[in-house]
């Protein structure tokens, strides 16, 4: 059964586990969604803005409703949102509530503290930090901070979480050579760059940018993580293109849901290359809407354990190689690929 159109929407944006329920017992269905604004999403219980934005995001791609250029991402940058920024008291209260010897004045415990957490405290710039320099945890999520900055004394950061926020750039993060995970969903992030001196890290969480086109992906910075990144996390993109994620080759873990990834050359190469790769989800994309979709993905990636959430069986895997003779077909040299052919005991599968 087709999905209804409810199910496409909430799908494309991420969240049916979280509203599907929601919009069935509202009735919200069809031609009505096309009346839905922010405010009625709102006044159903929807309070998340960030959750409001990609919904009518995914809403205006399926139905082709263009919007002005003052759209809900712009207005969520003039709110008139208090600044607000992080108190040293408030730095000095949450170090002490970690240290063993209370009679430590504020600088040294500050010194001290390895773990913070300022997430959802209504922030919007990052201040007050200089003397936490042995920090190795920040939490800054649920927030309105609009710029990375204020993080350059913070060396030994090994984890960072800058999750629904307002930030638009990847930057200011040259001296936190350190980092291993860096989780920046449900932001304004137009483009993946500036990663060239993260020479340790092994996480980055994209998911779910508020954009008007696909995210972009620069190629020095995924090169740049390439021996290091083992997880890569970047579902509800508008992702088409992904010819530069080949570079790594490390990977073990990569979520490229709800984009729009078709069958292409750069998805063989890329999974061909990514050779320690045991979880791939790729479901809510054209491709994932092939026939052959599964046997094709298992096939081209030979250590893959998990697609899409549901686990590979070995006998499953045995059975497929042993099927094809292992012997995939290579892609024309032309750039008119109409569909890789497995050839398979003189049958094929095709779209």
């Amino acid at each position: 059964m087709e999905d209804s159109i409810t199910e496409k929407i909430l799908s494309a944006a991420g969240l049916s586990n979280d509203y599907l329920g929601l919009f069935k017992k509202q009735q919200i269905e069809g031609e009505v969604w096309v009346e839905l604004s922010q405010d009625h999403l709102q006044s159903i219980g929807i309070t998340n803005k960030f959750h409001v934005q990609q919904i009518l995001t995914m809403r205006n791609s399926l139905f082709g409703i263009t919007q002005p250029q003052t759209s809900t991402q712009e207005e969520l940058k003039i709110e008139s949102t208090p600044e607000l920024q992080i108190s040293l008291n408030s730095v000095i209260r949450l170090a002490r509530l970690q240290t063993k010897n209370k009679t430590d004045s504020s600088e040294v415990v500050m010194r001290k503290v390895k773990s913070l957490d300022f997430s959802g405290k209504k922030l919007t710039h990052i201040v007050n930090l200089d003397s936490c320099i042995t920090l190795q945890f920040l939490s800054l999520s649920n927030n309105s901070i609009q710029q990375i900055n204020g993080l350059s004394s913070l060396k030994q950061l090994r984890i960072l979480s800058l999750e629904s926020n307002l930030i638009q750039k990847l930057e200011n993060l040259e001296s936190l050579s350190l980092l291993e995970k860096l989780y920046l969903d449900c932001n304004f992030i137009k483009r993946i760059e500036n990663l060239e001196n993260q020479s340790h890290l092994q996480e980055l969480s994209l998911n779910r940018q508020q954009l008007s086109g696909p995210l972009e992906i620069d190629e020095n910075s995924i090169v740049a993580v390439s021996h290091t990144l083992h997880k890569l996390y970047l579902s509800g993109n508008q992702l088409s293109e992904i010819g530069t994620l080949w570079y790594l080759d490390s990977i073990s873990e990569i979520d490229l849901s709800n984009n729009n990834i078709h069958f292409c050359e750069d998805l063989y190469k890329m999974l061909s290359c990514m050779k320690y790769l045991a979880k791939l989800k790729l479901v809510g994309n054209p491709v994932a809407k092939r026939q052959k979709y599964r046997d094709e993905m298992i096939l081209w990636s030979n250590n893959l354990q998990e697609l899409d959430d549901k686990n590979i069986l070995a006998n499953e895997k045995e059975y497929l190689y042993r099927l094809k003779g292992k012997r995939l077909s290579t892609f024309p040299k032309n750039n008119n690929i109409p569909g890789v052919e497995l050839e398979v005991k003189g049958n094929r599968m095709n779209n």
